[in-house]
C-alpha cells in the first residue's frame, strides 16, 4: 500500500506538473512481491555490470560484448541522449583501472535524460550478444 500511494504522488504531483518527465519513472520499480523484486534485479544486471563518466562520456562496463546488431538499435533508439557522435563497443580505456576483464560501450552522453539512460541499461540487457 505504501508504495501505491507513493508512486500516485510521483505520478499525480511531480509528473502532473511536469516536474519530472515520463522517462523518470524507469528510474524506479515498484515490485509486486519479493520475487519479482529479485527478478527485476537479475534482469537489471544480466549484462550491465557498472558504469561511470570517464571525461565528457558514459562508460557501461558489461558482462558480455554486445552483437553489432545491438550497437545500431542502441544508436538508433537512443539518438536524444547522445552528445554526439555514436554509442560503441570497447576495450577498458587507459584511464581506468577497475574491472579490466570486462568490455565496455561508452556512450557520448548529454547528461540530461537520466530516464532514458535508465532505459538504455535496459535495453542493454535485451540485446544479442557476440
Amino acid at each position: 500500500m505504501y508504495w501505491t500511494n507513493w508512486e500516485k504522488h510521483i505520478v499525480t504531483d511531480l509528473l502532473g506538473n511536469e516536474t519530472i518527465s515520463p522517462e523518470d519513472k524507469s528510474l524506479y520499480y515498484v515490485a509486486s512481491s519479493p520475487e519479482d523484486g529479485v527478478k527485476h534485479i537479475l534482469q537489471f544486471y544480466k549484462n550491465y555490470h557498472s558504469s561511470r563518466y570517464v571525461r565528457n562520456d558514459y562508460i557501461i562496463r558489461l558482462n558480455h560484448r554486445i552483437a553489432e546488431s545491438g550497437i545500431e538499435k542502441l544508436n538508433d533508439s537512443f539518438s536524444d541522449i547522445i552528445r554526439e557522435g555514436k554509442i560503441c563497443q570497447s576495450d577498458p580505456l587507459s584511464c581506468e583501472e577497475d574491472h579490466l576483464h570486462l568490455p565496455r560501450l561508452i556512450v557520448p552522453h548529454t547528461r540530461r535524460s537520466f530516464g532514458r539512460l535508465r532505459q538504455l541499461i535496459d535495453m542493454v540487457n535485451t540485446c544479442d550478444l557476440e
